[in-house]
């Protein structure tokens, strides 16, 4: 059964319904009011002249009144047979045959009509408004109402006047109402239209079409609400695309160290090589790679739901710079890359997890060092300023290549595709996991810093870190 709870009323029709109630009862207290207005400024209009004779026949009625101490025989005063005295000036024809003449007594109820059809009704506050009150030694003795015709009613070609009026202010109010609307019909479709279109996107959107856009148009709230929705469009797209591509690229980095051990292993089992530490060594470093992998993923995935857990303390980062340089002396001399360090004098104690900043600061200097070809030099650097404190990783190395520069903190990304390493018979494109930039920006922004880096081909590369509560260091290029 269908009922009205069942019924749905779209966005469109209850703004059209809205918009219609509001018009058409505007139109409809105008055209009142108009009625209103009208009827009572004619009625003044019509009964002016009588007013005007009403002031002036006023004290000849007072004074009768006082002279005979009653209404009785005024008649022949209104008829101009019978002069009061003091009324000298309004004798016999001193008024025109065409006005009517009412007396009331204080309470309204009519005493005299010279048409002699009113006697002994109350008039209304309206009708009494017509008339001149009447008063005889300070005290009211009545009303009189001069008119042409009933002060009760108008005339048939009064009324007529008023009907067509009324008929006038009635056709514009259905002509106002008729269009308000037309106007309220238009303005809910401009309303409801982006809105559909926007609901259709959305639902082509959930459907896995990423691609959906709405056309803009206007600056209003509406267009903001489709500007916000390409933005999230636009995000998902993108998210869905690095998704996909982290997909990709987890399944590559899977693959080969999966290969390395199948083919060692095949190889060991098919007699190609001897069972010995030597054979087995490869093996182990392949797998070691994997659990290094694994265990990426899963601290940036912790990083990404907000989840990954600080065990903050007091720290002084002039030590961990100092315990984290001691681990890369020795790759360092190996290599023939000079290892100096920086620090400025009056850093403050920050408050940090000291793992994970070394774990940073190990990162940038593994990386720095892998760059840096023999005679060059790394430099690490750390300043204080207004609270903040500035950490540098500085090498000697080929630097960035301004395409790459912005990438360099992705997920896989290896901008060098020339450097690779040979291992276990393979050739892997790239070193380690390709995620320790990633991780590295992650924690630090987990701290409430920032990460950015600096370069010019040829001329090394910079990563910067910022600590502190202040912010007042701003990011530079590459963020």
């Amino acid at each position: 059964m269908v009922t009205m709870k069942n019924i749905k009323w779209g966005l469109g029709f209850k703004l059209f319904l809205a918009f219609a109630v509001v018009a058409l009862t505007g139109v409809g207290a105008v055209a009142l009011i108009t009625q209103q207005i009208t009827a009572s400024q004619f009625t003044l209009y019509v009964n002016q002249g009588g007013s005007q004779w009403a002031v002036r026949w006023a004290p000849f009625v007072e004074a009768y009144y006082q002279q005979t101490g009653g209404w009785t025989g005024v008649e022949a005063l209104f008829a101009g047979e019978i002069v009061p005295t003091g009324g000298a000036g309004l004798g016999r024809g001193g008024r025109s045959d065409r006005w009517r003449f009412v007396v009331t007594d204080p309470a309204g109820v009519v005493m005299v009509d010279t048409a002699a059809e009113l006697v002994g009704q109350r008039m209304s506050t309206k009708v009494l408004a017509l008339g001149v009150p009447l008063q005889a030694d300070n005290q009211p003795i009545g009303t009189l109402i001069v008119t042409t015709g009933d002060p009760t009613r108008h005339t048939t070609e009064e009324q007529s006047f008023l009907d067509a009026v009324n008929a006038g202010v009635l056709g514009a109010a259905l002509l106002a109402g008729s269009l308000a609307l037309v106007a309220a019909a238009l303005v809910a479709r401009s309303l409801t239209t982006p809105l559909r279109r926007l609901t259709q996107a959305a639902h082509d959107l959930a459907r896995g079409n990423l691609t959906q856009r709405v056309v803009i148009r206007g600056n209003d709230e509406v267009a903001d609400l489709g500007q916000a929705f390409n933005s999230m469009a636009e995000s998902l797209e993108t998210a869905a695309e690095q998704r996909r591509q982290m997909t990709a690229d987890i399944a590559h980095e899977l693959r080969t160290p999966l290969s390395i051990v199948q083919g060692e292993l095949e190889a060991l089992l098919d007699g190609v090589y001897p069972l010995t530490t030597n054979s087995i060594e490869p093996i182990y470093q392949e797998t070691r790679l994997l659990s290094r992998l694994v265990a990426d993923l899963r601290e940036l995935a912790l990083a990404d739901a907000g989840e990954l857990r600080l065990e903050r303390v007091p720290a002084d980062l002039g030590a961990l710079v100092a315990k984290v340089l001691a681990g890369f002396e020795r790759p360092a001399a190996d290599k023939g890359v000079a290892l100096t360090t920086e620090i400025g004098p009056g850093l403050p104690t920050l408050d940090v997890d000291p793992d994970r900043i070394r774990q940073v600061l190990a990162n940038l200097l593994d990386n720095a060092l892998r760059h840096t070809p023999a005679g060059g030099r790394v430099t690490v650097q750390a300043a204080s300023h207004d609270g903040d404190v500035l950490v540098s990783v500085r090498d000697t190395g080929p630097g960035i290549a301004p395409a790459d520069l912005p990438h360099v903190f992705e997920r896989f990304y290896r901008g060098d595709r020339s450097r690779a390493r040979v291992s276990g018979g393979a050739v892997r494109v790239g070193t380690g996991t390709g995620l320790g930039l990633a991780i590295a920006r992650s924690l630090i922004e987990a701290h409430g810093g920032h990460m950015w880096v600096e370069s010019v081909p040829g001329q090394g590369a910079a990563f910067h870190i910022t600590l502190g509560t202040a912010k007042t260091f701003k990011p530079g290029p590459g963020v």
